[in-house]
């Protein structure tokens, strides 16, 4: 847990002052009744000192899920469709699968079908796979083949 400015900056000294003061009033003085009301009804459940002084309490612990990486999820029986994905970089793969996120989420089709387009002027090869398919299957491909499976 880490404490900083809500702007995400780093909290200054007098940051921390201003929290610790107020929490003799939200805490201590009241056993915690005006902390936890202050918590529960306001827009951002924060204590009446993190609002004072501009500061907000972060979760700084790195939580890395397999999107987060080049690495699709593949089943031990997965069967790969196009072996020459170990001609690819494990950079080409990551520009590959963010290109591909990025125009998923918004719906550039446009983005996509050029996305297609180089990924087969890469591996030398044509599909007959729609555009989203095909990049899909290219990833799942690229992490069977480079995993050791």
């Amino acid at each position: 847990m880490r404490v900083v400015k809500i702007d995400g900056s780093p909290a200054r000294w007098s940051d921390y002052l201003t929290t610790w003061i107020i929490r003799l009033i939200d805490i201590w003085s009241t056993n915690g009744g005006v902390g936890i009301i202050a918590i529960i009804f306001t827009e951002k459940n924060e204590r009446r000192g993190d609002s004072a002084s501009d500061t907000i309490v972060i979760d700084a612990r790195k939580k890395t899920k397999i999107s987060h990486t080049i690495l699709e999820e593949v089943d031990h029986s997965y069967e790969p469709t196009f072996m020459m994905v170990n001609n690819l970089s494990d950079n080409d793969v990551n520009e590959i699968k963010e290109i591909y996120r990025l125009a998923e989420e918004s719906l550039d089709f446009k983005a996509l079908h050029q996305l297609r387009n180089k990924v087969e002027q890469l591996l030398q090869t044509n599909s007959e796979l729609r555009d989203g398919i095909f990049i899909r299957t290219v990833l799942k491909d690229y992490t069977y083949l480079t995993q050791g499976r």
